[in-house]
């Protein structure tokens, strides 16, 4: 089975707490969670920018596709269970907009670490 990444900030509580919410729903266990800080979170996106890196989580699908913050959300429910409140709302034609206002909504009002100079 080919697997996918999900790349986020371990030192972030609003952050665990999300991701641990999204990993529940992974029933197949496809992705794997890779911390920000992790050397291999620098092997993964070799070409990024240690700016935009910290800048919101990220995933690697099992097809090497890589999507960011509210995109990143948007993409990952493709492969949950279609039964999910969040899956049936990612259905709805428009809904990559609300996902990456809603992420942006999120970040601003979280306690993100990674605002903080690495």
């Amino acid at each position: 089975m080919k697997r996918g990444y999900i790349l986020y900030d371990d030192h972030c509580m609003t952050c665990i707490q999300f991701i641990t919410l999204l990993t529940k729903q992974d029933t197949k266990k496809i992705f794997i969670l890779v911390p920000l800080r992790s050397a291999r979170a620098r092997t993964l996106l070799p070409h990024m920018n240690m700016k935009k890196l910290f800048s919101s989580f990220h995933v690697i699908t099992p097809d090497k596709k890589v999507y960011s913050g509210g995109n990143a959300l948007h993409a990952l429910l493709s492969y949950f269970p279609k039964r999910s409140f969040l899956t049936r709302i990612r259905a709805i034609p428009g809904s990559a907009h609300l996902f990456k206002l809603g992420y942006a909504i999120g970040k601003q009002h979280g306690s993100h670490a990674s605002h903080r100079k690495v």
